[in-house]
Formats: C-alpha cells, sequence, structure tokens
C-alpha cells in the first residue's frame, strides 16, 4: 500500500518489531512515525495527519490501541469521521507471557 498510496502514513507505539512496522520504516522512512509509549498521543496525532489528507495506520497491541484510547478514539476520530486506521495485534491471551495487563479478552 506504501507504493501504491503516496499519502500513507504509518504509527506505531514503540513496538516496530513485534507488529511488523519495521518492514514499512525501511522501505519509507520518511512516512513511519515512531511514537513511542503513548497510544492515546498517537491517535491524536493521526487525527491531525488525517486533517491534512493523509491516510494514517496505527498500530499497536490490541489492549493499549483501544484500551489506553477509546476517549481519544471517539472525540478526535469517529466524531469528526477522520480516515483513520487501527490496527490491533497480539489480542486475546496471546502475550499471555507478558501477564494480564497485555492482554485483549
Amino acid at each position: 500500500m506504501g507504493k501504491k498510496y503516496k499519502n500513507v502514513v504509518v504509527l506505531d507505539a514503540d513496538l516496530s518489531g513485534s507488529v511488523q512496522t519495521e518492514k514499512f520504516a525501511k522501505e519509507f522512512p520518511e512516512r513511519h512515525f515512531q511514537m513511542g509509549i503513548a497510544e492515546q498521543n498517537m491517535i491524536g496525532a493521526a487525527a491531525g495527519f488525517a486533517t491534512r489528507g493523509k491516510i494514517p495506520f496505527v498500530c499497536s497491541f490490541a489492549v493499549f490501541a483501544t484500551g489506553r484510547s477509546w476517549e481519544i478514539i471517539r472525540n478526535s476520530v469517529c466524531y469528526p469521521n477522520l480516515n483513520v486506521k487501527i490496527l490491533g495485534s497480539h489480542a486475546g491471551i496471546g502475550l499471555g507471557e507478558d501477564g494480564a495487563s497485555h492482554q485483549a479478552l
């Protein structure tokens, strides 16, 4: 998609290896943004990108992408109907070794 759509940007929450965004970052470093462990800020930044015509894909573990950010998603992405793609990986108990805080059930 990065080759076909020049307005696609990818944001991740310090998980580029786990969520495989490192592949996009290697090919399109100017369109990959490492946001650190700050999912709420990442969603807000994605909303800003979307208002400027970009198509942001935000990536984190499912529990963090939605659990930490639900109010920001509602107010900054859904209410203004912005084109933000939220990708949550490692849902369910797949991260069992990381403990209950990382599980999205």
